[in-house]
Protein backbone atom coordinates (compact mmCIF):
# COMPACT_ATOMS: atom_id res chain seq x y z
CA UNK A 1 0.00 0.00 0.00
CA UNK A 2 2.88 2.39 0.73
CA UNK A 3 4.27 1.80 -2.77
CA UNK A 4 0.93 2.81 -4.32
CA UNK A 5 0.82 6.00 -2.24
CA UNK A 6 4.39 6.82 -3.24
CA UNK A 7 3.59 6.36 -6.94
CA UNK A 8 0.50 8.56 -6.60
CA UNK A 9 2.51 11.25 -4.83
CA UNK A 10 5.23 11.17 -7.51
CA UNK A 11 2.57 11.41 -10.20
CA UNK A 12 1.06 14.46 -8.53
CA UNK A 13 4.46 16.11 -8.08
CA UNK A 14 5.70 15.56 -11.66
CA UNK A 15 2.79 15.01 -14.03
CA UNK A 16 0.40 17.80 -13.02
CA UNK A 17 3.00 20.62 -13.29
CA UNK A 18 4.15 19.26 -16.65
CA UNK A 19 0.57 19.24 -17.91
CA UNK A 20 -0.03 22.79 -16.70
CA UNK A 21 3.18 24.17 -18.21
CA UNK A 22 3.02 22.25 -21.48
CA UNK A 23 -0.53 23.18 -22.40
CA UNK A 24 -0.40 26.79 -23.43
CA UNK A 25 -1.58 28.38 -26.62
CA UNK A 26 1.16 29.57 -28.96
CA UNK A 27 0.49 33.06 -30.24
CA UNK A 28 1.30 34.43 -33.67
CA UNK A 29 4.00 36.62 -32.10
CA UNK A 30 5.62 33.52 -30.51
CA UNK A 31 5.86 31.91 -33.95
CA UNK A 32 7.26 35.07 -35.56
CA UNK A 33 9.80 35.50 -32.75
CA UNK A 34 10.91 31.88 -33.18
CA UNK A 35 11.37 32.35 -36.93
CA UNK A 36 13.33 35.58 -36.43
CA UNK A 37 15.62 33.81 -33.93
CA UNK A 38 16.09 30.92 -36.37
CA UNK A 39 16.86 33.32 -39.21
CA UNK A 40 19.47 35.15 -37.12
CA UNK A 41 21.33 31.93 -36.33
CA UNK A 42 20.92 30.24 -39.73
CA UNK A 43 24.25 29.94 -41.54
CA UNK A 44 23.17 28.15 -44.71
CA UNK A 45 20.52 25.92 -46.21
CA UNK A 46 19.66 24.13 -49.43
CA UNK A 47 16.23 23.05 -50.62
CA UNK A 48 14.23 22.13 -53.70
CA UNK A 49 10.92 23.85 -54.38
CA UNK A 50 8.09 23.10 -56.76
CA UNK A 51 6.18 26.13 -58.08
CA UNK A 52 3.19 26.25 -60.41
CA UNK A 53 2.64 29.54 -62.27
CA UNK A 54 -1.05 29.93 -63.12
CA UNK A 55 -0.50 33.10 -65.18
CA UNK A 56 0.02 30.93 -68.27
CA UNK A 57 -2.57 28.83 -70.08
CA UNK A 58 -1.95 25.97 -69.38
CA UNK A 59 -0.19 26.56 -66.03
CA UNK A 60 3.58 25.96 -66.01
CA UNK A 61 5.34 24.07 -63.20
CA UNK A 62 8.93 24.70 -62.21
CA UNK A 63 11.33 22.76 -60.01
CA UNK A 64 13.94 25.02 -58.39
CA UNK A 65 16.97 24.54 -56.17
CA UNK A 66 17.74 27.21 -53.57
CA UNK A 67 21.13 27.64 -51.94
CA UNK A 68 21.52 30.19 -49.14
CA UNK A 69 24.68 31.21 -47.32
CA UNK A 70 24.60 33.80 -44.55
CA UNK A 71 24.56 36.70 -44.40
CA UNK A 72 23.31 37.69 -47.86
CA UNK A 73 24.09 35.19 -50.62
CA UNK A 74 21.24 33.33 -52.34
CA UNK A 75 21.24 31.32 -55.56
CA UNK A 76 18.11 29.98 -57.23
CA UNK A 77 18.62 27.50 -60.06
CA UNK A 78 15.91 26.13 -62.37
CA UNK A 79 15.98 22.34 -62.61
CA UNK A 80 12.80 21.74 -64.66
CA UNK A 81 11.25 22.22 -67.21
CA UNK A 82 14.13 21.26 -69.44
CA UNK A 83 13.94 24.40 -71.62
CA UNK A 84 14.69 26.50 -68.49
CA UNK A 85 17.09 24.03 -66.84
CA UNK A 86 20.31 25.66 -65.68
CA UNK A 87 18.95 29.22 -65.52
CA UNK A 88 20.13 30.88 -62.32
CA UNK A 89 19.37 33.98 -60.32
CA UNK A 90 22.07 35.07 -57.86
CA UNK A 91 21.56 37.56 -55.01
CA UNK A 92 24.97 38.56 -53.70
CA UNK A 93 25.30 41.52 -51.33
CA UNK A 94 22.41 43.40 -52.94
CA UNK A 95 23.39 42.65 -56.56
CA UNK A 96 21.08 40.44 -58.64
CA UNK A 97 22.58 38.47 -61.55
CA UNK A 98 20.65 36.34 -64.06
CA UNK A 99 22.36 33.64 -66.13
Amino acid sequence: MNCLKLLLLLALIFIIPIMCLGCREISRNDVIEGLVNLNETLENYQCETHITHYGFNPPVSFKLKELYKAPDILRIETLKPDNHSGNTMDFNKGIITFT
